[in-house]
């Protein structure tokens, strides 16, 4: 133990055991010799399971791979403005820490690149990364995982993604990249979520995405059963055209996010028609939208995501119940557009209601109550439930038939 781990051990002694440790500012522009022993010493904490690393320039690899190799119960490792730095056994180091590290779920990397004075690549370290068998989130936030002398030499393939994709009980990707992310990277990477079944929150943003990433995107909704969420940056309108038409077909996404450039009104006509006839003929999953770039002609779209939301696919292709359809109409009693057309789809119901809406109205012309129950003793609420549930069997659709009776009245009032 050198001379600098000590010092940092009697600084660290007294918080042995935090949960969370954060390292950040003053250290940017440590020694490398004394960030190693910080680090050193960070990875004798008992009990850690968040780790946050921020603005560090140039971080030794080794050091990094100190704590992910002996924190065992390590589950958030978030590191932002974080250029690592060392030979290629040191980044080889790291990579086997983090493959062999049972505990993290949660990685989120942000502004994370290879310092200026390696020529190194972090392939290898975000393909280690996707084999964690724990993982549940992975987030890389505009990083580099090569050092730009070295992409103009060589494009970068993006390899070490479709790992991140095929990593087993991975349920949320965040991939932002400004430049790097290309029509051919979203193509391997749609090809490779096809298949998996544990994803549910994928997002995607980079400024060169186009036509060929739309129509992957695309076959990706039509063949991935399992995907709820999904967020999505394209350079153009019409390049979204092959989502929509796949948001026909797909049966289970719940949020859509579209960032899309910021044009004249008049010019996005065409897409909001798309959406809006998406939703209206047959996708009755969606609930939420996120436009980012389309603001304008939306109403059609935001009334069909809300009754959406309402259980629009519960009620029309579920075989829903008439006291599902009832209790559906109360909880929404105060928007008359959702009412309408919830009774335009199911015309009976609206009879239905209307019969004992005139029968109670018949009723309560006739005089005291005890005259009522004796003319029309099928609309007493006793009577009713007796003849419908005998002494000694319970009723399952009690509060059913009390929420009918307070939307009946509540009808008759207006």
């Amino acid at each position: 133990m050198d001379v600098g781990e000590i010092e940092a051990l009697s600084l660290l002694q007294d918080q042995q055991d935090a949960e969370f440790v954060s390292v950040e500012t003053k250290l940017q522009m440590a020694p490398q010799d004394d960030l190693v022993a910080i680090f050193r010493a960070l990875s004798g904490f008992s009990c850690m399971k968040q780790c946050f690393v921020k603005k560090i320039v140039s971080l030794p690899a080794r050091a990094l791979a100190a704590i992910i190799s002996r924190q065992s119960l390590l589950q958030f490792l978030y590191l932002q403005n974080v250029s690592l730095s060392g030979e290629q056994e040191d980044f080889d180091s790291l990579a086997q820490a983090f493959r062999h590290h049972t505990g993290l779920r949660k990685i989120r990397l942000y502004m994370f690149r290879p310092s200026i004075s390696t020529s190194t690549c972090l392939d290898s370290v975000v393909s280690a990364i996707a084999a964690i068998p724990c993982l549940e989130e992975v987030s890389l936030i505009h990083s580099k995982l090569i050092v730009a002398d070295a992409e103009e030499q060589k494009p970068w393939d993006g390899k070490c993604l479709l790992d991140l994709c095929k990593a087993r009980n991975l349920k949320m990707l965040t991939l932002t990249f400004s430049t790097e992310l290309n029509d051919n990277h979203i193509g391997d990477i749609s090809k490779a979520l096809q298949t998996n079944k544990s994803i549910k929150n994928v997002s995607i943003r980079s400024n060169n995405l186009g036509k060929d990433a739309g129509v992957a995107v695309g076959r990706l909704l039509k063949s991935n059963s399992k995907l709820e969420r999904l967020r999505l940056q394209l350079s153009q309108d019409d390049h979204a055209v092959p989502i929509v038409e796949a948001l026909h077909e797909n049966t289970n996404l719940q949020r859509l996010g579209l960032v899309l450039p910021r044009r004249e009104n008049d010019k996005r006509l065409h897409l909001t028609d798309k959406l809006a006839d998406m939703l209206r003929k047959s996708n009755y999953n969606l609930v939420q939208m996120d436009l980012v770039g389309l603001t304008n002609n939306v109403e059609e779209i935001l009334f069909f995501l809300k009754v959406n939301q309402a259980g629009r696919k519960r009620l029309l292709s579920q075989g829903a119940a008439r006291d599902q359809w009832v209790q559906t109409l109360i909880s929404h009693n105060d928007d008359l557009s959702v009412m309408f057309y919830f009774l335009s789809k199911n015309p009976t119901l609206c009879l239905v209601l209307l019969r004992r809406m005139i029968a109670l109205s018949s009723v309560e012309r006739v005089g005291t109550s005890e005259t009522r129950s004796a003319l029309l003793p099928e609309l007493s609420t006793t009577n009713y439930r007796k003849r419908l549930h005998p002494p000694g069997v319970s009723s399952e659709n009690e509060e059913s038939e009390k929420s009918e009776g307070r939307f009946i009245k509540k009808a008759k009032n207006c």
